[in-house]
């Protein structure tokens, strides 16, 4: 830890004391906790951690891979595979119905875990290219792609975090990779690298000018809505009405090619999914370990007999994040493409209801931002205990959800409180504590 950064947190200590709060001890552990999270942060160390946590990743993917008897590689690209082999097969009236899925993929991957399809129906004829494959070397190019999306990501936000990415970019690749989040994303095959690079897209288009570009190519998201649903309030809270524009028509266009796909029965079937029993008990229930958002972590605090009165709850508490997080994006210029971007995206983490933990890197960018624009030791501390509790999630939950409650309390959504205290911290900053970073590459 550098000297400067020692004097920094001796200082905030000192400003603690003077203020009153070195008298809750609480306060005074984390903050210790943090300078010591930070002390940790040399730069030889960060050379060693991804290696040795890449290779920690490694075995323990061969071991589940060994000793699980009915796993199939990628298994959340299974239900993508499936819902384009549907269409293939000319089923597009039954791509929501399990027991077809469920027969589907016990004929042909001989497997009877249910990988559940409860994509957009538009993302089935994006997939229809891979259903012409066999389903080895469908996933095979679904995982090159993937880590192309996400280098291409990286690569589009370069110009605007010169401090991270371009002066530094062999070290955050290292560090993108050994995220927990990236390698559970490729790991288990799912799509939210494509929805990273349509946002990535889209601030660097916002950056250059490309208003009506950028807001279509941003429209590209919506295979993910949960993801991307706070995007066009930040558009419109910084009047970018041509943007707004090109998202809702690109929308449409998605919409109106979803009912020439399933009709509109079928997508009204979409859109009632998470109303059903088996979506509540398959996504709702049975991943919500994986989730990173409040309302998960709200949830995870009660058992499971308060019922859906207390999720719903812990929903509008969530979302409640979203107005002072507006109003935040509205204090920022419109030349504070990336300031924004970094507020938006963390805000998105801790209020949407179904943000799991390979959604995390759809918080890159955000945690370039940070590194761009409020790098001190306490963002450092607590960037590190995401990362760390990433890492934690599947053992606690492997460990504690045998114990039933309120044991498996500590099986609960915790990186929700890191979150939460990273975007309150850039919520609550001066407009002018971001720094001039502009964003604006022309």
């Amino acid at each position: 830890m550098s000297k400067d950064g020692r004097r920094h947190i001796e200082r905030s200590l000192v400003r603690m004391a003077g203020t009153g709060y070195a008298r809750d001890r609480a306060v005074t552990l984390a903050a210790i906790a943090l300078a010591r999270c930070d002390s940790l942060l040399t730069r030889e160390r960060l050379r060693v951690y991804p290696v040795l946590l890449l290779s920690i990743w490694l075995l323990m993917y061969a071991i589940v891979a060994h000793t699980s008897p009915d796993w199939v590689a990628l298994p959340d690209f299974v239900a993508r595979w499936t819902g384009g082999r549907l269409l293939l097969d000319g089923h597009a009236e039954a791509l929501y119905d399990p027991a077809v899925q469920s027969e589907l993929q016990a004929t042909e991957l001989h497997t009877t875990a249910l990988s559940y399809f409860v994509s957009p129906p538009f993302v089935a004829l994006a997939m229809l290219p891979f259903a012409l494959l066999p389903y080895a070397v469908a996933a095979a190019l679904w995982t090159v792609l993937s880590i192309a999306a996400l280098l291409c990501s990286l690569a589009l936000l370069r110009p605007m975090a010169p401090s991270v990415i371009r002066r530094h970019w062999r070290r955050t690749l290292a560090l993108a990779t050994a995220f927990y989040a990236t390698l559970e994303l490729l790991g288990s095959g799912q799509d939210t690298a494509f929805v990273l690079l349509a946002v990535c897209g889209a601030i660097r288009l916002l950056s250059l000018g490309r208003e009506g570009l950028a807001g279509a190519v941003l429209a590209l998201g919506l295979a993910k809505p949960q993801l991307v649903f706070l995007a066009p309030l930040l558009l419109v809270a910084q009047r970018r009405w041509r943007a707004v524009t090109a998202f809702v028509a690109a929308g449409a266009a998605l919409l109106l090619m979803s009912i020439w796909i399933v009709g509109l029965d079928g997508v009204v079937d979409w859109l009632t999914l998470p109303t059903s029993p088996l979506y509540a008990s398959e996504v709702q229930q049975g991943q919500a370990w994986k989730a990173v958002s409040v309302s998960a972590f709200i949830t995870g605090l009660a058992p499971l007999s308060l019922g859906a009165w207390w999720t719903a709850a812990a929903y509008v508490i969530g979302l409640a994040a979203c107005y002072p997080t507006l109003r935040a994006v509205g204090r920022q210029s419109r030349s504070g493409s990336l300031v924004s971007w970094t507020i938006i995206l963390m805000a998105t983490a801790v209020a949407s209801p179904h943000f799991m933990l390979y959604d995390l890197v759809l918080l890159l960018p955000a945690l370039w931002g940070l590194a761009e624009i409020a790098w001190k030791p306490t963002t450092r501390g607590l960037v590190a205990v995401v990362f760390v509790i990433a890492w934690l999630v599947a053992p606690l939950h492997t460990v504690t959800s045998p114990l039933g409650w309120p044991l498996s309390i500590l099986g609960t959504a915790w990186i929700a409180v890191p979150l939460c205290l990273l975007w309150w911290t850039l919520i609550t900053a001066k407009p002018t504590g971001f720094g001039s970073l502009s964003g604006d590459t022309r």
